[in-house]
């Protein structure tokens, strides 16, 4: 396997000590070197090592703008990747870019085919589902909201009003959702949604708008990312995903922890 990793003027490989990457002033705009970094990571993503794969996603994690050209290939092995560690490290990364404001766009290319020729070199790919889980399309209410151009549905169990929608968003701890307007084309005429009115379901695209833009960014990239699921479905997987944060952070009190 070829190694990708940077390596010292010794010619041993580097370490990367991930918490000092994750106090890197946000406000930097991407280096030159955080974009070769992380095409580097891109190719080291198709490694028959699961290692490689699992460092990769996570080295990608923490490169926020540069990492956006990678994010649908981040996508593709968090759904397909022959081993659960890569999966989880793919999905960690993917949360950690969405809460910067960076998912991959509904446009973005899934590939696909190399993706899937690099998998069944290893092994025949297998997904596993809930048994109480329908993988079929959500035949109930369905909800479209317009945000930044993107329209991105989400999965209701009933027809919702305003405040509903911020308690549910709530529940996926996404912050200050009760600033968000919900405006809709009544006729000619358009107009923001009472807070108790009820919300028009498909084929009506309701448009989130907020005083500041950021606050609609996690929201947009849980929706592309969730919304399609049924409801139970996505409070099953945020729970997962809380319940991942809150075990890593008990392991982090440990003296004698140290970062994967």
């Amino acid at each position: 396997v070829q190694n990708w990793w940077p390596t010292t003027a010794s010619g041993s490989r580097a370490m990367f000590d991930f918490d000092d990457l994750e106090t890197t002033d946000p406000a930097e705009s991407e280096s030159v070197e955080d974009v070769a970094l992380a095409a580097s990571a891109a190719v080291a993503l198709r490694s028959e090592a699961f290692t490689e794969r699992r460092d990769a996603c996570r080295v990608l994690a923490q490169l926020k703008e540069a990492a956006r050209p990678h994010l649908a290939q981040l996508l593709h092995i968090s759904e397909s990747d022959e081993d659960y560690e890569v999966q989880k490290a793919a999905k960690n990364a993917l949360r950690s870019l969405r809460r910067q404001g960076i998912s991959p766009e509904v446009s973005d290319p899934v590939p696909v085919i190399a993706e899937k020729q690099s998998l069944q070199s290893r092994r025949e790919v297998k997904e596993e589902v809930p048994n109480d889980i329908d993988v079929a399309d959500w035949l109930g209410p369905k909800a479209l909201f317009d945000i930044n151009g993107q329209i991105l549905e989400m999965s209701l169990e009933n027809q919702v009003t305003p405040n509903d929608l911020v308690q549910i968003w709530e529940s996926w701890r996404l912050h200050y959702t009760q600033r968000i307007r919900f405006v809709v084309k009544d006729g000619e005429e358009v107009r923001c949604l009472q807070r108790e009115e009820r919300l028009p379901l498909i084929p009506e695209v309701v448009k989130l708008e907020a005083a500041v833009g950021s606050v609609l960014l996690p929201l947009a990239g849980v929706l592309r990312e969730l919304g399609h699921f049924p409801p139970k479905e996505v409070e099953r997987k945020i729970e997962e995903e809380m319940k991942e944060m809150q075990q890593e952070a008990q392991r982090k009190k440990n003296p004698s922890y140290r970062a994967p």
